[in-house]
């Protein structure tokens, strides 16, 4: 079992390694395919994946709420109260055109957020 959990750490440290660098939207979708297929590594991706993409939602979203309390322009607007979830950005990272896929997810993800929630008076 100890061997098992370390061998699981180690991916999920390697996985994470990855991520110190931009994870494209590629990147992103591979990972779920692979975790998808239950590949062992991919499926340690996956969950390295998921904190990664969720920590940059929480990120954006505190970004946005400190910018809007200093009253300075944020990016976008999203209603009170909104939630944020991979589970709505995996079908968007999907959506990129094949042209697009080498890009950073968080750009992508960032876009998004300002085309879904854009600003009404101009901040």
């Amino acid at each position: 079992m100890k061997t098992t959990i370390a061998a699981i750490a180690l991916v999920a440290l390697g996985a994470a390694h990855a991520y110190s660098e931009d994870l494209t939207v590629e990147g992103a979708i591979e990972i779920q395919t692979k975790a998808g297929a239950g590949d062992f590594t991919g499926r340690s991706e996956w969950v390295a994946m998921t904190y990664y993409l969720q920590g940059l939602i929480e990120g954006i979203g505190t970004y946005q709420g400190t910018l809007s309390e200093n009253d300075e322009a944020t990016v976008y607007c999203p209603p009170r109260g909104k939630g944020y979830s991979i589970e709505e950005l995996l079908p968007v990272l999907r959506a990129v055109p094949e042209t697009q896929k080498s890009r950073p997810a968080r750009e992508v993800i960032l876009e998004h957020y300002a085309s879904q929630y854009p600003c009404k008076d101009g901040r």
